[in-house]
């Protein structure tokens, strides 16, 4: 009986045990955060040293037909802009790449073994770099998320000794698959983010007007991550000759409904305004009535509509409030007032409860306005207040219009850390006769 030959197949560079506990610990880092860029820090951080000595993540052709490389990270940080200028340089004098062949493909690409390095296109210095620390090995996987490739994994071995296989491949497809389902969720929810900003800065004035006798000053906090549009909101525009309001709110709820509301809210009471300027609970009625008539159902809000007009050295007013906090005035001596009376939510009963008080501002004073989101701000189970909203206002005697409204936003979230809702802080300080 003759000997028997036998083969030893060579190991994969990632072992089953390896690749299970690596996914694992992979799912984990990658569900850390919804950040996109740092979910693609996590993604080559992740695998080089460990399974790779160089990582690229390449993102689906441009127009011009070409991968695009969004991340990369090199064992080596040093050599790592070299290797970045090389790949950018032989993409633009050899075209279509191999990373290229798998997006459009989506399919996978093995080089077990690369014997040899084409570096006759370098320089001296970036040859040397090539031939010490070119491929032994690589594998470029697609990156598959919700049935489409939107990128490409290069894994590349410098170290000699260590190739990729079958079984390797295998593994870097599934992390593939956990990568790009990551990136994308971080996309999506980015794109929504941006949405949301965008559609929040619509709901606000972009710049407060400049008003004669009049120095004003905002400040807008949403709560939550960032992707809902928030329902507070604040305006000042003119009525008339020399007559200007001023508005704050605060609509139920958050997201794609708060924001129609609030939008209804904003436009139907600048509308109103300019035919009704002197008469904020007609202005107030209006919204109540375009509410119940145009907003879902269950949606309801706050206002605070205040008009105001200059005489003399004297800035006079009307206050109107559909169930909001109520203003307070910081006189120029330090004392702190609460002006206006109570009203009724709007957008809930066909009749609310409105009724208006005149107000006047002397030069100094200060007509601070606010939503619920500065004196419901918590610490545990306890509130930012009212009464702890007058001791900042007091230590604020004498502030410009910006000092006041930054002190009151800086003061809720030293208290609260952060806020569960939305905030908007309104300040009109009445300025000295020129």
């Amino acid at each position: 009986m003759g000997e028997q030959e036998t083969r030893t197949t060579p190991a994969p560079v990632v072992s089953a045990r390896e690749a299970l506990e690596f996914l694992i610990r992979a799912g984990f880092v990658l569900a850390d955060s919804l950040d996109y860029e740092q979910t693609l820090a996590h993604v080559v951080d992740l695998v080089v040293p460990q399974i790779a000595d160089w990582c690229g993540v390449y993102v689906a052709a441009d127009a011009d037909g070409e991968a695009h490389e969004i991340t990369s990270r090199h064992v080596d940080p040093e050599v790592e802009q070299m290797l970045l200028d090389i790949r950018r340089n032989r993409r633009e004098q050899r075209g279509a790449s191999e990373t290229l062949q798998v997006l459009q493909t989506g399919r996978s690409i093995l080089a077990t073994d690369v014997r040899e390095t084409d570096a006759s296109d370098l320089d001296e210095r970036q040859r040397r770099v090539v031939l010490r620390l070119g491929p032994r090995s690589y594998l470029i996987v697609p990156l598959r998320a919700r049935g489409r490739v939107i990128g490409a994994l290069t894994l590349l071995s410098t170290r000699e000794g260590r190739h990729y296989r079958e079984q390797d491949l295998a593994f870097a497809e599934t992390l593939g698959e956990r990568f790009a389902l990551a990136i994308d969720n971080a996309r999506l929810y980015e794109e929504r983010a941006s949405v949301a900003r965008t559609l929040q800065r619509s709901l606000l004035p972009p710049v407060l007007p400049d008003v004669p006798g009049m120095e004003l000053a905002a400040r807008y906090v949403a709560a939550g991550e960032g992707n809902e549009v928030g329902g507070d909101f604040y305006d000042c525009f003119r009525t008339g000759d020399g007559e200007w309001a001023v508005v704050i709110g605060d609509v139920c709820g958050k997201g794609a409904e708060a924001a129609a509301v609030t939008a209804l809210a904003r436009y139907t009471v600048r509308a109103s305004a300019t035919l009704h300027s002197d008469n904020p609970r007609v202005v107030l009625q209006d919204l109540n009535d375009a509410i119940r008539r145009e907003a879902a159902h269950n949606r309801f809000c706050t206002v605070l509509y205040v008009s105001l007009s200059l005489h003399g050295d004297r800035v006079t007013g009307c206050v109107a409030a559909g169930g909001h906090p109520l203003p307070l005035i910081l006189r120029a001596d330090g004392r702190v007032e609460t002006v206006g009376l109570p009203g009724t939510l709007l957008g809930i009963l066909p009749a609310p409860e409105i009724r208006p008080q005149e107000l006047t501002l002397r030069p100094g004073d200060s007509l601070i306005l606010y939503t619920d989101g500065v004196i419901e701000a918590r610490r545990g189970h306890e509130l930012f207040g009212e009464a702890r909203l007058r001791d900042v206002l007091r230590s604020a005697k004498g502030a410009s219009a910006d000092e006041i409204a930054g002190a009151v936003h800086r003061a809720t979230i030293e208290h609260a850390g952060s806020t569960d809702d939305d905030l908007a802080i309104l300040v009109v300080r009445a300025l000295s006769a020129p």
